[in-house]
């Protein structure tokens, strides 16, 4: 059984992780050396998760590990540099950290759009995107053409955009967010 400092600890690395991914890829080419990266950056998280001041952003802690991690990943392999400048990197871990909280907020809308979606739909979108299943199989267990998986998926994935967009325009306008 997991620990409350455990649980605590993936969930604050689980909503960083994507954040922290496309800032390792951004920086390091090479996708095998990137992930080594990314686990070294888990690794030292978790290690470290006692130094961690929780008045303070998790999301501007981790990527402060991150940044030593790659230069660490730099300076261990002499023929590569780094692939931005300081200043760029700066530049880079700041619009994450934005674009996290624009992600963020989009994932929670995402989430009450489906919320409203018929049954039988988030069944399919289930099926798809959570048990990441194929149109064929989700055909074979749902009786309907594999045709009509697609259609009905481009129709959802079409219906879930305009969802998000309205919400957040209507949040823009500011007035009441409707999803």
């Amino acid at each position: 059984m997991a620990t409350d400092r455990h649980t605590e600890f993936l969930k604050m690395f689980m909503g960083v992780q994507p954040v922290l991914q496309r800032y390792v890829f951004a920086q390091i080419a090479d996708m095998h050396i990137a992930e080594d990266v990314l686990q070294n950056i888990a690794i030292v998280l978790w290690q470290k998760i006692d130094e961690f001041d929780r008045k303070r952003s998790f999301r501007r802690w981790a990527f402060g590990i991150a940044r030593r991690e790659v230069l660490h990943a730099w300076r261990a392999d002499g023929k590569r540099k780094p692939v931005l400048a300081e200043d760029l990197d700066r530049m880079l871990v700041q619009r994450l950290d934005c674009l996290a909280d624009e992600l963020n907020e989009r994932r929670a809308i995402l989430s009450k759009c489906l919320d409203k979606l018929p049954p039988r739909q988030r069944q399919v979108v289930s099926m798809k995107y959570e048990s990441n299943r194929s149109c064929r199989d989700i055909s074979r267990r749902t009786d309907w053409s594999e045709n009509a998986v697609r259609v009905m998926l481009c129709r959802i994935r079409r219906a879930l955009v305009e969802c998000v967009e309205r919400h957040l325009r209507s949040e823009g306008e500011g007035g009441p967010a409707h999803a």
